[in-house]
Parts: C-alpha cells; structure tokens; sequence
C-alpha cells in the first residue's frame, strides 16, 4: 500500500466535524474524536466510514470492473488529449486534485509530471490499482476513498484540479451544478482545470438517450453549451472541444476539427481557469 503525503490531508475535510483533516504519525485523528470521521486505513484515507458498508449497486460495477476499465476503447483518445493539457499546464511542486480517479492512469500521469496528487474515488478496489500503477511515486500521492457528492475540501487549496470522464455520473442538474460549485472552490485563483463528461451527440438525441441507467451506472449526457451554464462565477473556459469520435487517438484528433464533430462525439472537455 502507498505511503501518503501527510500534508495533502489538510487539504480534506474530516466527515465528522468539518475541519481539515490532521492525523498522528501513528495515524490517529486529531481534529476531532467524533464516531464516524475520516480514518486512514491500509496506508488510503477513507472519507467516510460508512461508505462502504452498504455498497451500491454502482459502487459493486466498478469494483468488479476495476481491473479491466482503462482497457475500454474510448481511453487512447482521452489520454492522448489529457497528456496534450498535462504538459503545458502542471508544474512541478503543484497540488492538483483528481476527482473520480478510478483505476488510473491520470494519477500516475500528474506524478510524473512532478505534481502532488489527491485522488479520490468511491471504489477502494480502483484506489488500490491506482496505487499500484503510481509504484514509488505514489508517496507523493493521497488515495481516498469517499463520495463525490460528499466529500469537502479545504477552499483554494489546490494548483490544478481533474475533472475527467465522472460529471455524467453524479447525477441531475443540480447535483452537478452544486458538485462544480463545491469543485472549483477548492481550486486556487489562477488555478486549471480539466473537464470532460459525456457529450449528448445526434445518435443521443434521436435516440432520446439523454439520461437513464446501464449496467447499474446511472447517467445524465449534457453538452458544452449546459455545463457552461452550471459554471460558477470567476471559471473561464480557455479550450474547448469534442472527442471520442474514433478509437485511435490520431484519428480522433482529425476527426473531431470536422464541422458538426459535436453531432458525432461521445465526450466533450472544456480547460480553463479559476479567475477569483
């Protein structure tokens, strides 16, 4: 198991009393002794305890399917784009803040470009491959375990913040909304993000394949023109575009500066930064 960076622990919220978290070297909780807060258990810090004793249905798909996610083909062209905004926009030293994580490989990329990660997923499974890929350098890494609904961090306390792949997931618009409000205020002013989430295309709408459930995994498509209404004051959008029009990365990136590549894509991304 990884050993964690004791100074990204601040950066979190305890689950019980709402203050930055802060841990013994033995490992024992010192912001509060109240029944239920954020623990550190086999070298990952879990947000909430309780999480994990009544598992949803979501939470049992990804953690079966952990081993084998990063192998769907949809991942060249995101990664291949990911490592494309990666090396212009993370410095060494940052403190980046990568939300829904799931197995990799976004983790083990911030580390490599020398920044120090958070890394949040529900599935402890996928945590735990994480951990594994990032090798040595998962010791400058925090894997934890919470809800993303949930989970608080300390505001403007990170350099960069991922965004990668989950929006689509968390809920309805308003979820959403609130989750990208709470998001951005843990991100430093002049701070980056990235995100991506799933692009509502022609197919979808003919289909009228907007929201549902699939294999378990509840789903909400939006599009660029939506999620920058749910965009908080003081976020500018710098890049945008669609992607995962083709399996090959190479190909993608042709194929998604077509006109009208929106009306085909299944993911879109807007990169920018926080203003204020």
């Amino acid at each position: 198991m990884p050993d964690t960076n004791p100074t990204l622990h601040s950066l979190i919220r305890c689950f019980a009393c709402g203050a930055a978290l802060s841990f013994s070297p033995a490992g024992v909780r010192l912001c509060c002794d109240g029944e239920g807060g954020s623990v550190l258990r086999n070298g990952f810090l879990i947000h909430d305890p309780g999480l994990g004793k009544s598992p949803t249905p979501e939470m049992l798909v990804r953690d079966s399917d952990a081993r084998h996610y990063i192998s769907h083909p949809k991942f060249p062209p995101q990664i291949d784009r990911l490592a494309s905004f990666l090396r212009t926009h993370v410095s060494p030293g940052d403190r980046v803040l990568d939300l829904g994580c799931g197995p990799g490989p976004t983790t083990e990329m911030l580390l490599r470009a020398a920044a120090d990660a958070v890394a949040v997923d529900f599935s402890v499974p996928s945590l735990a491959l994480n951990a594994r890929l990032c090798g040595a350098l998962a010791e400058r890494a925090l894997f934890v375990q919470a809800d993303l609904n949930t989970i608080q961090f300390t505001d403007s306390a990170f350099d960069g913040l991922m965004m990668a792949d989950f929006l689509q997931h968390l809920g309805g618009k308003k979820t959403q909304r609130d989750f990208l409000d709470k998001s951005f205020r843990a991100l430093k002013p002049g701070g980056w993000f990235y995100l991506s989430f799933f692009n509502t295309n022609m197919f979808h709408r003919l289909t009228r394949d907007r929201s549902g459930i699939r294999g378990n995994i509840g789903y909400r498509r939006t599009s660029l023109a939506e999620v920058h209404t749910m965009l908080p004051g003081g976020i500018v959008a710098e890049n945008e575009y669609v992607m995962n029009i083709c399996d090959q990365a190479a190909a993608d990136r042709i194929a998604s500066r077509l006109p009208f590549a929106s009306l085909l894509a299944r993911m879109a991304v807007i990169e920018g930064r926080r203003l204020r």
